[in-house]
Order: structure tokens, then C-alpha cells, then sequence
């Protein structure tokens, strides 16, 4: 069973049709899809924005409350001790898909839930092994009483196979070195912090990557061709993100930091995005415009 499963599956386990479903507007789209596998209605709430999911709790009542840890395409942090609170306020189930914090964030690399001590006030946690485990499969989290339920609703846990044994033994060993290594984890957080710092910098809008990705949002679809094949002709390498994966006009380059990248192939990188700012016409794109001190730059350079 997938990430993209775990979630599909967990959703359509617990929700029935007339449940309402409150879902950040940037979660995953596995999530996304869980909600219509469960025939439920979504009520998607602003990005990141508790008062908002506030708002739609009071005119709708309580429901699920569906949150990723880590955005998977702007690298933002979830606000989840206040997304907790305003859930637990209003009597709701609350998921987390970790896929991109585990690993990464909290103690041992558990997460951004257990990072804020918020484990036992969450009631379901997903994670897709293919990120820092680097492997396949995914992970419900969730009580002995809940899980022995999704065994035997969710439709992704009944029609899959199990993972194999030698899968197994590859998930113990990374996981061996997720809980003992935190030198990856100091390394990888200085070297996001480096690279997040150059590239705000240079003028590009980092503002909401607040973990190991950053994105260059250029907007249009051929905009970010643009980028992407400034990039390569550099030599550096990002995932393109599009529809349905973005927002219409909301294309985007990921760069995904990692552990193992020197002070020269971090410095390449900036190097590299300073050549090309004026060739892919990064001043003009919107998410330049949303930047934050924007305005005062301008006029900064005038």
C-alpha cells in the first residue's frame, strides 16, 4: 500500500457521505481523493489559516479535519498546535499526513506531531515510505481500536499485498538511521537554511518554505519550462510541479535539500538561479510580486 493509498483509504474508512470533510487547500491530492472516494462533501479552508477552518467548523458543524505537517509543494509548516486546537473545540477528527515531516522534524525524526507534543491529540496520522525512508509502501497511524477497524473498511488494506520480507528488513535499517543519525538532520536544516537564505537573496519568494523544500514559483506552464531548462543548462536539477499537482497558473520548480549536499553544490545552485533570474524573467512573476518587502524593494530601486 502506497502514501497515495494510505490516504485514500484512511479517509474512505472513516468518513460516510454526510460527514464533512475540512481540508487545508493545499493538502495532497491523495487526501483530496479520499474525500471522494467516501462520496463526502469537502469544505476546504484557506491555506494554512485556523480562523478560516474556524469559520467553516461554525457553519457546518463538526467533521474531519484534514492537514499535512509539511506542504509537499511549498515546503510550509502546518500551524498544528492552533489547527488542534480549533478542532478539538469544535469536536472533530483530526489527520495529519506526515509523508514529509517524518524523517525530518521532531525527536528521532518522528514528526512534526510529536516535535509539538501534540501525539496524543491527533487521531490519525498517515506516512508514504518513499520520502526520507526511501522505499515504497505507506504507513496509517492511529489507536489498536482504530487501525483494527481500517483493516477491515479501508478498501486500499483489503485489495493490496503485503510488503515482502526483504522490504521490511530495508524499512528497519532506515529507520535505525533516522532514530540514530541526527547529524542528517542538523545537516539537512543548515543546508535548507543556507540555500533558503541565497535564494531570498537573489529575490526569489521563499517566504513560505520553511522546510527542506523550496520552490520557484513562475507561474504559467511555460513559464516554468523557461525555468526548467534554465536550470538544466546549468546543471541543476528540480521536480516540475503543475496542474493538477499546483494550482492553475501556479507552475512551479521543487528543489528538495538533502543531507548530503556540500557548501560548493549549495553554492552551485545559487550561482546558478543568479545567471538566469533575468533570462526566465523572474521579476515579473506573480509569486515575485507576493513576496514579502516587494514594494519596498521597488522603491528601494527607484
Amino acid at each position: 500500500m502506497s502514501g497515495y493509498c494510505a490516504n485514500i483509504g484512511l479517509i474512505q474508512a472513516i468518513a460516510a457521505p454526510e460527514t464533512p470533510i475540512y481540508i487545508d487547500m493545499m493538502a495532497h491530492a491523495s487526501l483530496w481523493e479520499g474525500v471522494n472516494a467516501a462520496r463526502a462533501t469537502a469544505r476546504p479552508f484557506l491555506h494554512n489559516n485556523p480562523g478560516h477552518l474556524e469559520r467553516q467548523l461554525r457553519e457546518y458543524g463538526p467533521g474531519i479535519v484534514v492537514v499535512d505537517a509539511v506542504y509537499s509543494t511549498n515546503g510550509a509548516l502546518c500551524p498544528l498546535a492552533d489547527i488542534v486546537e480549533v478542532s478539538e473545540r469544535y469536536g472533530c477528527v483530526l489527520v495529519v499526513d506526515e509523508t514529509h515531516s517524518f524523517g525530518a522534524q521532531g525527536p528521532r525524526g518522528a514528526g512534526l506531531t510529536v516535535a509539538l507534543g501534540l501525539a496524543d491529540r491527533v487521531h490519525f496520522r498517515t506516512v508514504g515510505l518513499s520520502k526520507a525512508v526511501a522505499s515504497r509502501g505507506g504507513v496509517v497511524v492511529g489507536s489498536a481500536r482504530n487501525m483494527e477497524f481500517f483493516r477491515y473498511e479501508a478498501y486500499p488494506m483489503i485489495f493490496s499485498t503485503s510488503v515482502l520480507g526483504h522490504e521490511v528488513a530495508g524499512f528497519e535499517a532506515a529507520l535505525d538511521i533516522i532514530e540514530t543519525e541526527e547529524w542528517r538532520r542538523t545537516r539537512l536544516h543548515r543546508n535548507h537554511a543556507v540555500l533558503r537564505a541565497g535564494l531570498d537573496d537573489l529575490g526569489y519568494n521563499v517566504d513560505n518554505c520553511d522546510t527542506q523544500i523550496l520552490s520557484l514559483e513562475a507561474g504559467l506552464e511555460a513559464d516554468v519550462k523557461r525555468l526548467r531548462d534554465a536550470l538544466e543548462e546549468n546543471d541543476v536539477f528540480g521536480s516540475v510541479f503543475c496542474a493538477p499537482a499546483t494550482p492553475k497558473k501556479r507552475a512551479l520548480v521543487r528543489f528538495t535539500v538533502n543531507a548530503s549536499l556540500t557548501d560548493e553544490q549549495i553554492q552551485h545552485v545559487l550561482s546558478a538561479c543568479a545567471r538566469i533570474r533575468t533570462e526566465v524573467g523572474m521579476a515579473g512573476w506573480a509569486s515575485t510580486r507576493r513576496r514579502k518587502g516587494y514594494r519596498s524593494m521597488e522603491v528601494a530601486a527607484e
